[in-house]
């Protein structure tokens, strides 16, 4: 996979968790990753991306396919 290690854990999670999951909680699960595994190269900071949801419902790429909890 090609990409910073943030459009790669994008992809990793967006892959794994498409078909099961609302979106707002794949973006949570890619803010887990990056934060678990990325730091800055001092070892002393990390980074987390940040989103803002302006989202009323749950939002699924494949309607139908999932059971709403």
């Amino acid at each position: 996979m090609k990409g910073s290690w943030f459009v790669q854990s994008i992809c990793e999670v967006f892959a794994n968790l498409i078909s099961i999951c609302g979106v707002l909680l794949i973006c949570l699960q890619v803010n887990k990753q990056v934060a678990d595994a990325f730091e800055s190269s001092s070892g002393s900071f990390k980074q987390i991306p940040d989103h803002s949801s302006r989202l009323r419902k749950a939002f699924y790429f494949f309607p139908g396919t999932i059971k709403p909890f």
